[in-house]
């Protein structure tokens, strides 16, 4: 028994992008646990790529002294997903004085900081297409280096909300249809001679 060309073309087309479609993974949610790192040469690596949807890092910066705590970590990208935004979230914030604010960074060739003066939701000014990885450096309120500033603390949410590209989808469904009228069409001459 053949099967009908539409159909073997519908099937083949569906298989492609179901494989190619980063779609089939779910955004991630991660607490940091230990303290994250303070390695701009060795940063956390957080293993769970990121998935459509919004990616979510709950975190601390503790203050230590007169120090802030500095968070870096890094998350990989491996099916090219754009990152439409970067959100974060500060609660506990202590001190909520302006002048020692908390402090974002995105590291690499997409970069893009921010500075948070208080508890609030913040975005950061970066929009990023397909990148194959994202390291954030999250420094605490307070500044460091004198015994008359105590270094604040501040409780965090980082919000990644990645999305496929609209290329794959549109080309994968666009050629597969672009096939099956091309098929169609050629039955339907070869019926009539």
């Amino acid at each position: 028994m053949r099967i009908p060309a539409a159909i073997a073309a519908a099937a083949a087309g569906a298989a492609i992008f179901a494989f190619a479609a980063p779609s089939a993974r779910a955004a991630i949610t991660f607490t940091e646990g230990t303290d994250f790192p303070t390695s701009f040469i060795n940063p956390f690596v957080i293993e769970s790529p990121l998935g459509p949807g919004d990616n979510v890092i709950n975190g601390t910066l503790p203050g230590h002294d007169t120090t802030p705590d500095d968070d870096i970590f890094r998350l990989n990208n491996p099916s090219g997903l754009a990152i439409d935004s970067v959100t974060v979230s500060f609660s506990s914030f202590a001190p909520s004085n302006p002048a020692h604010p908390a402090t974002v960074n995105l590291l690499g060739l997409n970069t893009g900081s921010l500075s948070a003066p208080g508890a609030g939701l913040y975005f950061l000014p970066a929009v990023i297409s397909d990148p194959t990885s994202l390291t954030f450096f999250l420094s605490g309120p307070g500044v460091g280096g004198s015994e008359f500033i105590t270094a604040g603390s501040a409780n965090y949410i980082l919000t990644i909300k990645a999305v496929p590209e609209p290329d794959l989808a549109a080309l994968t469904a666009g050629a597969g249809s672009a096939w099956i009228l091309r098929r169609r069409k050629r039955m339907g001459r070869e019926f009539r001679t």
